[in-house]
């Protein structure tokens, strides 16, 4: 099984509650039956209805060499829209709830099978402001699979790594792609150890023998996109095209000629600004980690493997500050729009460096991985994924050139249009294919619909599957 139906599936097997949480809920006649919920079907234990996410501020106080949470709190400001007499999040069970607050008042809860399930002092109605407290206490990450553990720790650093899950490891969530919010994040370390994340970094504030950094988010960040890391790091600042705020943070002992690759980041956001459009925010950052093998796009601090770290991966997750980060996933099955682009901004960034010879060249290479893959029964519908095929080659190689195809269809200047005007449009908003396919056809003057359900929604691969460009 793939890290994608191990996401899925589902991991709320039997516990033991905590006795004295079991207690508090039975004593206090609470009662927490099912109610209808239809989650993303790609990662169906996700998720709780009823309400929006406004706002969360974290505070996490780090035992780095335990890779435990020594206290921490979670102030989640919520929008109410459908009536509730309880409110769920997602909240993994390695962690230990201490308390919850609700509205200024103390509330009962449930804590079991990867929810946290809260009893409100008074029921709420659509319309209604909601503000819950969750602190707690304990050591995140039981998951033995990389790709659903969320929380990493190797006894000298602690990060994040949050897609699909994962975001639910270290703090009460409503996990679903759509549910983006602001955030503020303080994280308190040992004196010696730095503590890194996206946002816009406070004045780090010693007590004792440990520092507070705090950091907050100028816009709206999907749960699976945040991120911190917590070690040895060494932090570095420039700045970038259009004033962008470039961070680097790394492990001391990284090779310069990985640390050279990030040079080349201003040079990337400058070739892909008139391409996507605008750079969507103040910031971008990459910290380099070790024991994970790829990169993820996380929003404004990218956690890069440190043998994942290549100039077209940085030209990749640099493209998704644009594309599944300032322009958001409306469900996973859209996640194509994502991955598509970033392999596609790959290339674009092969075919600026190299010129067309070596952008044919890599287009060549991705339509044989489609091709192989498809022979040997992996591949499948873009946009209908299943979670066996999210993350695979069908949704990356074959969306990139289904992107490259529509460049040929539509012409340098309205592909390059769409994609401006895609992320014009849905800034810091979710959109989906069904958008996406309406803009082409928009710009195109004509109905893409053919176009994109050859590409998109059929698994017999088009002919040709690369063609170069006229």
């Amino acid at each position: 099984m793939n890290r994608l139906a191990r996401a899925a599936r589902s991991i709320r097997t039997i516990v033991t509650i905590a006795p004295a949480i079991a207690a508090l809920a039975i004593a206090a006649g609470a009662t927490f039956a099912e109610e209808p919920w239809r989650p993303d079907p790609l990662t169906p234990n996700l998720g709780h209805p009823g309400y929006d996410t406004i706002s969360t501020t974290i505070a996490l106080d780090l035992d780095i060499p335990h890779g435990s949470i020594v206290t921490g709190s979670a102030v989640i400001e919520t929008a109410i829209s459908a009536p509730l007499e309880r409110i769920g999040f997602d909240l993994r069970d390695g962690v230990t709830v201490d308390r919850v607050v609700v509205g200024g008042q103390p509330a009962r809860f449930r804590h079991a099978n990867d929810d946290l399930t809260i009893a409100l002092p008074t029921p709420a109605a659509p319309g209604d402001d909601l503000t819950v407290e969750v602190r707690y206490h304990g050591m995140p990450g039981s998951e033995a699979d990389p790709y659903v553990r969320g929380w990493w720790s190797d006894g000298r650093t602690i990060f994040i790594i949050g897609e699909p899950g994962g975001a639910e490891s270290w703090f009460p969530v409503n996990n679903h792609p759509s549910d983006a919010a602001l955030w503020r994040l303080s994280l308190t370390v040992p004196i010696g150890f730095t503590a890194i994340a996206g946002g816009a970094p406070g004045t780090p504030v010693e007590a004792g023998d440990h520092v507070t950094t705090t950091f907050t988010y100028d816009d709206p960040v999907a749960p699976y996109l945040l991120t911190f890391a917590a070690g040895d790091f060494e932090v570095s600042h420039t700045t970038g095209p259009d004033g962008v705020g470039i961070t680097l943070a790394v492990p001391p002992d990284l090779d310069p000629a990985t640390r050279q690759v990030f040079d080349a980041i201003p040079d990337m956001i400058a070739t892909f600004t008139p391409m996507f459009g605008p750079y969507p925010g103040k910031r971008f950052g990459a910290v380099v980690v070790d024991g994970f093998g790829g990169a993820l796009e996380t929003e404004e601090m990218v956690v890069f493997g440190r043998r994942a770290v290549t100039p077209e991966t940085v030209a990749h997750e640099l493209s998704h500050q644009w594309f599944g980060n300032s322009v958001r996933l409306k469900t996973w099955s859209d996640i194509w729009l994502n991955e598509a682009f970033g392999r596609y901004a790959e290339l674009l960034w092969v075919e600026e460096t190299g010129g067309p010879i070596a952008r044919d060249a890599l287009l060549r290479d991705l339509a044989d991985s489609v091709e192989r893959q498809s022979q040997a029964g992996h591949g499948g519908p873009v946009a209908s994924p299943t979670t066996e095929t999210m993350f695979s080659g069908t949704t990356y190689n074959r969306g990139a050139l289904a992107l490259h195809a529509l460049r040929g269809q539509m012409g340098e200047e309205g592909f390059f249009r769409l994609l401006r005007e895609w992320n014009e449009r849905y800034r810091n908003e979710a959109a989906g294919t069904a958008e996406f396919i309406a803009l082409a056809s928009d710009i195109a003057g004509e109905d893409l619909t053919p176009f994109f359900d050859e590409w998109l929604y059929q698994s017999r691969l088009p002919t040709p599957l690369h063609a170069p460009l006229g």
